[in-house]
C-alpha cells in the first residue's frame, strides 16, 4: 500500500488521504494524524475490489469523513457507492 499526497484535508482535524493498492486505488481516513479506517476495497459491493480511479476512492472517502465529522457511522450502503463512483465518472 502507498499513501499518496493529502487530498482533503477535512475540518476538526479530519484527513482523508487516497492510497494506491494492488489494481487500483483506496482510502485512508485520519484524526489528528492517527489512522482509523483504511479501506483498501469499495466498500458495500459484496466483493474484495479496489476502486479504478483516484477520484472515486477520495469521493467515497470524502463521504466517509463528512459521515464521521457529523458523529454518523461510517458505513457506506451500496447506493452511496454506486453515487460516488457515477460522480466521480463525471
Amino acid at each position: 500500500m502507498t499513501c499518496l499526497s493529502c487530498s482533503c484535508k477535512g475540518s476538526g482535524g479530519w484527513d482523508c488521504r487516497p492510497m494506491q493498492v494492488d489494481g487500483g486505488y483506496g482510502y485512508v481516513i485520519r484524526l489528528d494524524g492517527d489512522t482509523l479506517i483504511s479501506q483498501p476495497y469499495v466498500p458495500a459491493v459484496g466483493h474484495r475490489s479496489p476502486f479504478r480511479t483516484e477520484a472515486e476512492a477520495l469521493k467515497a472517502g470524502r463521504l466517509v469523513c463528512s459521515k464521521l465529522r457529523r458523529g454518523l457511522p461510517p458505513a457506506l450502503t451500496r447506493e452511496e457507492v454506486e453515487a460516488c463512483l457515477e460522480q466521480a465518472a463525471q
